[in-house]
């Protein structure tokens, strides 16, 4: 039986900047739905800007939560052999080993969204450029295509950290109880988003 727990609460600093940059998104989101529809594509880059931390914060905080559930089920030895695998495998496959029965479908939105939310940190904390010098084409670059409109995947972005964390604790409900610390941030981060579209 546990009788002490002390865990730090980093990752309510992250969920208040997520919601912060929610907020901050829908500003610019909702300026550029005002113009007229031949001219919104005309401010791709100014919505990109505000979809750029969403896009950082919203891994950070994946990464927090599973790294906070992990901490929970195994001791540091066992955490120092499994923390540098991949988010996605984190998340789809690490929790098996402390609970066999866990899944994370590949064909679910739940693991898709996760996967394009991966994949689009990736290109932008590893950015690389397009470059090309008297035509020579030397560097293809990796930096995602600037779209107006990708409201739908903010929203996707902004609430999986929720959406994952709840999966989790369906197959492990006996999870430890200050995982309801996470469950909660992560539900407001995900709540802001509704708010705002509401």
């Amino acid at each position: 039986m546990i009788k002490q727990i002390e865990f730090s609460t980093y990752h309510e600093i992250i969920v208040f900047e997520l919601r912060a940059a929610t907020r901050r998104y829908f500003e610019v989101w909702e300026d550029v739905l005002d113009k007229a529809e031949s001219e919104r594509p005309a401010y791709a880059a100014n919505v990109e800007q505000s979809r750029l931390p969403i896009v950082v914060l919203s891994c950070t905080l994946l990464e927090s939560a599973i790294n906070f559930y992990l901490c929970s089920k195994c001791t540091a030895e066992q955490f120092r052999k499994i923390e540098h695998t991949g988010l996605e495998k984190k998340w789809s496959l690490t929790p098996q080993k402390f609970v066999p029965n866990y899944c994370l479908p590949q064909t679910t939105d739940l693991a898709n969204d996760l996967s394009k939310l991966v994949s689009r940190r990736k290109v932008v904390i590893h950015s690389k450029p397009m470059m090309s010098i008297d035509g020579d084409a030397r560097h293809i670059g990796n930096e995602p295509p600037i779209a107006w409109d990708e409201h739908d995947f903010m929203g996707q972005c902004v609430s999986l950290p929720f959406r994952l964390v709840r999966n989790l604790r369906e197959f492990d409900p006996d999870s430890h109880p200050a995982l309801d610390n996470i469950d909660l941030y992560c539900a407001t981060a995900a709540g802001e988003f509704e708010k705002r579209q509401n």
